[in-house]
């Protein structure tokens, strides 16, 4: 499944909006234009066949895609002789209305969504949340031990760094519309401290305190346990960095443009003019 609806092919101001942009219209990211290629041919008055050009642009972040065809040809006019037929044809993905049951276990999809819709962060379950991040670390190169969600004693995975299994990371996860205040990491200290971890990464996406970081820092310089505070906007960056191409093959058969490519005549037309 895709955080995008390839059935829905908007048209009006936001396609056109999306049919003039050079950049994403759904998350700002500049587009990269996959290729273009001949799709269709038609006949003109005098004979001549003419190629339909479809032109793909995708968004490598969050995903969102676009195809435009175009041709013009001569027509034969009503009375007097040969006119200029010029056709447009536009269509694009548009983001689905996710539940967390739409979403599953799928991370990709996860991800996905959270790269393109921030807001999305407060709306899944947190322990997708939890799972994500384990997903982030391991992309990272950790290796990634989540424990039990019904008792894990203040830490949610533990990470272990490549030759360096003796020394167990501890991270706490937390998806909170408020921000994370002193005693919540405090609690995480005596979690590390209680496995013997000095390490540790508290995420929480919605920031921390003053105090909270205040906290986090004394913690460190008297030697207790290194821990570093992560907010949203690093969740959202190590997103960016780990995240999959999304289309890189305009022949690709499995994209979801694929089947406009072969008829484009499924394309909603855009526009038509003669002159």
């Amino acid at each position: 499944m895709s955080i995008w609806r390839y059935d829905d092919n908007l048209m009006g101001a936001e396609s056109k909006l999306g049919l003039r942009s050079s950049s994403c219209p759904f998350c700002e990211t500049a587009l990269r234009l996959l290729g273009e290629k001949t799709v269709n041919l038609v006949t003109d008055v005098h004979g001549q066949e003419v190629p339909v050009v479809a032109a793909v642009r995708v968004c490598q972040l969050c995903g969102w895609w676009s195809v435009r065809t175009d041709y013009a040809a001569m027509e034969k006019g009503a009375a007097h002789g040969p006119y200029l037929f010029s056709e447009t044809r536009y269509a694009h993905g548009t983001l689905r209305n996710l539940t967390d049951k739409d979403i599953g276990s799928s991370l990709d999809l996860l991800r996905r969504l959270i790269v393109a819709k921030q807001r999305a962060l407060n709306e899944v379950d947190p322990f997708q949340i939890e799972d994500l991040v384990g997903d982030v670390f391991s992309r990272l190169g950790y290796s990634v031990n989540p424990t039990s969600r019904s008792r894990d004693g203040g830490i949610d995975l533990y990470l272990m760094e490549k030759d360096r299994e003796e020394d167990l990371i501890g991270v706490q996860v937390k998806r909170y519309k408020k921000r994370i205040v002193v005693a919540q990491v405090r609690s995480f200290l005596g979690a590390l401290l209680l496995r013997g971890s000095t390490k540790g990464f508290f995420v929480g996406t919605s920031g921390f305190t003053s105090v909270a970081t205040r906290e986090a820092e004394t913690a460190r310089q008297r030697h207790l346990a290194v821990i570093e505070l992560k907010d949203a906007q690093w969740l959202l960056d190590k997103l960016r960095l780990t995240q999959r191409p999304a289309y890189t093959d305009i022949d690709d058969p499995d994209t979801p443009f694929a089947r406009l490519l072969e008829d484009s005549s499924n394309i909603p037309i855009e526009s038509r003019s003669r002159d």
